[in-house]
């Protein structure tokens, strides 16, 4: 997942108008990253085809199957990673 980090204390350390400047900057960059992660492997895979590598992709009925096997798993990472994230990322995989 991409994220941004900083020091906590260094984080505390920070006036609440620069913490602010400092989240929208961040949700800025990691909406670009996304984004240019997307173009990168859209040409990684364009290129692999080109050179004749046969690429499978899952489709959604296997998703689906997948999502559901794993789903005993989900309340296990819901406590690390929290119900946000969890939700955000079953939304990527359309479960």
């Amino acid at each position: 997942m991409i994220g941004s980090y900083v020091n906590k204390a260094a984080w505390d350390k920070l006036p609440p108008d620069l913490q602010n400047i400092v989240l929208e900057a961040s949700k800025a960059e990691i909406a670009w990253e996304r984004q240019k992660t997307l173009e990168l492997e859209g040409q990684a895979l364009a290129d692999l085809k080109a050179k004749g590598m046969i690429i499978n992709q899952p489709s959604p009925a296997q998703i689906k199957q997948f999502v559901d096997i794993a789903r005993p798993l989900y309340s296990h990472y819901e406590n690390r990673i929290g119900k946000e994230m969890l939700a955000e990322l079953l939304k990527a995989v359309g479960a």
